[in-house]
């Protein structure tokens, strides 16, 4: 028999859980997440695995729908990033005046960043802007992370917690030391950024793997088994098309895998070793949306956070992810109160 919670422990959930007001999730974040996943799945699927085989004018109209779920999910991402973030700052939830101040700066960086992207040319954009919208960016995930893990009740919260602060963090590590001077020629640099690249990489595969575990329903409730049944459904197709990816690809599967997620430790031995976690993360999305009410910020938030792939550095990509991370905070918050 499961042991009571401390009387403390319950009333502190049941009080800050309708303080924070965070059980609604920010306007547009389904038509964010939505227009991010055809955004990844026409640039950086359809359009490298044409290539040059498809007919000019097939490549045209794929990149046009392209560019225009990447604006749709920018237009939506930033109304549904603002809302989030400032109710946060609004409610607080644990998080103290500075790291809200510090947040809203960080807010402001990463949408002039996204602006600017957006309204210029992509030749206008200099690298000075992409670096300090990359800084922006995974400074406020790496904020979202730490308030999650100082709100996280449950052993499974807390290592999902870690797990978000230490993606961007060892990212933002490893962007940082790559503009060092003599990194590449530095074996001692080269070294510390390969190092801390793959521990990125492998935190962000683990907060995939560990999304279903996590946010998929366990209630007997019709909706939640059909949610499951989808969820699972989900897994299965995901790994039949990489299997079918790989069968027909062959050797270009591994540059389609890097083109979609930025991801490189395992391309060279085993590209199909990506197929589980990105499968599980999908499964956890899909069915963590389909069930609603509290689990559909964090679904999206996986989703969003996929979509992105691992240390984007488009401004765009750049801002799906904070929305995620936003969002996986969010959740936290509703789901130690459940837990």
């Amino acid at each position: 028999m499961r042991a009571p919670e401390p009387q403390g422990t319950v009333s502190r959930a049941v009080a800050v859980a309708p303080r924070t007001g965070f059980e609604v999730a920010p306007p547009l974040v389904g038509l964010c997440a939505l227009a991010a996943t055809c955004s990844m799945a026409l640039n950086q699927v359809a359009l490298p695995v044409l290539g040059t085989h498809a007919a000019a004018l097939v490549t045209m109209r794929v990149a046009r729908a392209g560019a225009f779920f990447e604006n749709l999910a920018v237009i939506a991402g930033t109304i549904a990033l603002l809302a989030g973030v400032l109710s946060v700052v609004r409610a607080g939830a644990g998080v103290s005046l500075p790291r809200r101040a510090f947040g809203l700066v960080l807010l402001v960086l990463l949408l002039r960043a996204v602006a600017i992207a957006t309204l210029r040319e992509r030749q206008d954009t200099t690298s000075e802007n992409v670096y300090l919208a990359v800084g922006a960016a995974d400074f406020l995930c790496v904020l979202c992370g730490m308030a999650a893990i100082d709100i996280a009740r449950t052993y499974l919260a807390r290592v999902l917690a870690i797990l978000a602060t230490s993606v961007p963090l060892l990212s933002m590590l490893a962007t940082t030391l790559s503009v060092a001077p003599d990194v590449h020629l530095d074996p001692w640099k080269r070294h510390s950024y390969d190092i801390l690249a793959a521990l990125g990489e492998l935190s962000y595969l683990a907060l995939l793997l560990a999304s279903p575990l996590a946010f998929m329903p366990r209630e007997r409730t019709p909706r939640a088994l059909f949610a499951r049944s989808a969820g699972f459904a989900t897994l299965g197709a995901v790994l039949a098309l990489m299997h079918a990816a790989r069968s027909t690809l062959q050797a270009d599967f591994g540059l389609l895998v890097y083109h979609a997620q930025r991801v490189s430790l395992l391309l060279d031995r085993w590209p199909f070793g990506y197929a589980l976690p990105f499968a599980a993360a999908l499964a956890a999305a899909s069915s963590a949306m389909i069930a609603g009410g509290r689990r559909y910020q964090a679904g999206a938030g996986v989703l969003l956070v996929f979509v992105s792939g691992y240390a984007p550095e488009t401004p765009g990509r750049l801002l799906t992810m904070t929305l995620g991370f936003v969002l996986l905070a969010r959740a936290q918050t509703l789901f130690f109160e459940e837990r």
